[in-house]
């Protein structure tokens, strides 16, 4: 199936490279983005598209009856080192849009293969759910924005319909034993909605156990001035 779509992102060029979905390498193994609704996988439908932007990050866009889907995928600069050193840091902010009124929508990142002998454990934080997986070498941490910042997004109008504001709640985001999934129960007809997930990873040293957790910790308008989206803070 081919895939056009409204953009949700900036254009850009055309870009052939392996990964058919998004998918984040870290030292524990890769992590890739699910967009799941009542009738399935929406990245499993084989009309995922990828184009590059000026910055380099990618945007990959998929579309099917029902929503149509569009996931930036940029690599961030890495923070300065004051409370210890992050090795890498990437960010999906995945943005999708209802063709049709659309019921359990799930936005979720999650390990292609779950790390051997690694222990996880969540580290939620004000306005942030997330949760590192770690082994005697490596902390790897995944954050997205908890139920209420979602919450005060959708009364605010940003980027989240304004319904969703008494759905969302301190127990929104789902830990799973693979991932983090935000659940979003419906989309009417014409709605948007945008998630980001952030994910850094680090040596085990002393004194450097909070450095992945600081990370992830960002809003999502960082993400996007970092891909070059500035433009795009809202859809078009």
């Amino acid at each position: 199936m081919g895939v056009n779509i409204v953009l949700l992102f900036p254009a850009g060029i055309d870009a052939k490279i392996n990964a058919s979905t998004p998918c984040i390498r870290t030292p524990l193994g890769s992590l890739s983005m699910t967009v799941h609704t009542s009738n399935g996988n929406v990245l499993d439908d084989k009309g995922v598209a990828v184009r590059v932007l000026p910055s380099g990050a990618f945007v990959y866009s998929s579309k099917n009856k029902h929503v149509e889907v569009e996931i930036l995928q940029v690599v961030l600069p890495l923070p300065e080192p004051r409370f210890g050193v992050v090795d890498g840091y990437e960010a999906f902010v995945i943005r999708v849009r209802a063709l049709e009124s659309i019921d359990n929508l799930s936005i979720a990142c999650r390990w292609t293969q779950l790390p051997v002998d690694a222990t996880n454990g969540p580290e939620s934080g004000e306005c942030l759910d997330a949760q590192t997986w770690e082994t005697s070498s490596t902390r790897v941490t995944i954050g997205t924005q908890d139920g209420e910042t979602l919450a005060g997004r959708a009364k605010r109008g940003e980027r989240l319909p304004a319904h969703l504001q008494t759905v969302f709640g301190l127990d929104t985001v789902i830990y799973l034993a693979d991932g983090l999934s935000v659940p979003i129960p419906n989309l009417n007809q014409g709605e948007l909605c945008q998630i980001h997930f952030i994910v850094a990873w680090a040596p085990q040293r002393i004194n450097n156990d909070v450095a992945t957790w600081l990370a992830v910790d960002r809003e999502p308008e960082f993400i996007l001035e970092q891909a070059g989206c500035a433009d795009h803070l809202i859809f078009k």
